[in-house]
């Protein structure tokens, strides 16, 4: 199975994405484009034998549903609640 890492636009709710195959040689180049061009990582990891499988769990919201169980334990919420209040101030510093 390949492991998947999707991206897509702040705001608009999934509407518009892309992924990339984590295991590739050009995986971090790619993803540092993907990340300078304004896309932002969405979601857990999936691993899917195909791109349609992966994309098909991507919309079905898999990876949320996986981190609303992560977050039903308190250890990982509070954790995840400081990664999102870091990712918040990261973005505003830099926007200006």
């Amino acid at each position: 199975m390949a492991k998947y890492q999707f991206f897509c636009q702040p705001g608009k709710e999934r509407q518009n994405f892309t992924f990339l195959v984590m295991g590739t040689e050009t995986f971090l180049e790619e993803k540092a484009q993907l990340l300078n061009s304004g896309l932002e990582v969405d979601g857990d990891v999936i691993f899917a034998s195909t791109d349609r499988e992966a994309i098909e769990k991507y919309t079905s919201h898999f990876t949320h549903l996986t981190e609303e169980m992560n977050n039903s334990h308190p250890e990982s919420a509070a954790v995840n609640a400081f990664l999102q209040i870091a990712k918040a101030i990261n973005q505003r510093w830099f926007k200006r």
